[in-house]
């Protein structure tokens, strides 16, 4: 979808809620990081071959890690199972994008969108006048590899001065 239909649908609001309202688990920052690291090299080849790119990444159920992957990759669209956008809503962003002067178009899809990453690079490519598009899945890419180091450092920090109370001095 693109930045106005996830505004209109109040996306971005709820996901920085959500993202506030709980402590980052240590394999989400750790996936959302793997998929970020990929975005950035597909980006700078998207630019420098004025292509699109697709980029599908985990999220069979949910579009979580879609979403913080798009929005701090600086994708134009992003795919999430809870909306099912019109590929002519893609496309709109799309020549929005090049108007501006975008040398790319970058697309995050979550694994089970029901407007697939297959469908829209297909759609991409099939449509005239357009960048012509390539498709990355990253699928198991995603999982294990190292924790974001920061992470872990914030929760040692924050679980350290509670490893030093007593039974007696803990809150429960």
């Amino acid at each position: 979808m693109s930045a106005v239909l996830l505004e209109e649908h109040n996306v971005f609001r709820q996901a920085l809620a959500h993202l506030l309202s709980r402590d980052p688990d240590i394999e989400m920052v750790a996936q959302v990081n793997t998929a970020l690291e990929a975005i950035d090299c597909i980006k700078d080849t998207a630019s420098s071959h004025q292509r699109a790119h697709v980029v599908q990444v985990m999220g069979r159920d949910c579009g979580y890690l879609a979403l913080m992957s798009a929005i701090a990759g600086g994708a134009e669209a992003v795919l999430v199972p809870e909306f099912e956008p019109r590929p002519e809503e893609i496309m709109r962003a799309f020549e929005s994008s090049w108007e501006q002067g975008k040398p790319h178009f970058l697309v995050v899809a979550a694994e089970g969108a029901p407007l697939s990453a297959e469908d829209i690079h297909e759609y991409i490519n099939g449509t005239k006048g357009t960048f012509e598009s390539r498709l990355t899945v990253l699928g198991h890419v995603q999982r294990g590899g190292p924790p974001a180091r920061s992470t872990g450092c914030w929760r040692a920090a924050w679980a350290w001065p509670r490893s030093k109370r007593s039974p007696k001095e803990s809150p429960e």
